[in-house]
């Protein structure tokens, strides 16, 4: 695992005031993710600001996908509640 600066709860604890075009990127960043998981049929099922990472280079990333589910084609609905 490469290094990550801080999480996204470190980010928008109190006190710290992130900029609008660095909350713009991260959100940018966290659709593109799960985009390609959902295109690839997997749910990532706990997404919270811990799961978020930010690396040096600015750039957000998701970890901890230990209650991810791969979808089966004929799959519409999930029972389960995780997260």
């Amino acid at each position: 695992m490469e290094c990550a600066r801080c999480s996204l709860a470190e980010l928008i604890s109190p006190g710290e005031n992130p900029k609008p075009s660095q909350v713009q990127e991260i959100a940018c960043d966290i659709t593109s993710a799960l985009f390609y998981l959902h295109s690839a049929r997997i749910l990532h099922r706990d997404l919270k600001p811990q799961n978020v990472l930010l690396g040096f280079d600015g750039l957000a990333k998701l970890c901890d996908f230990g209650f991810a589910k791969n979808v089966a084609l004929d799959t519409f609905l999930l029972t389960s509640y995780r997260g």
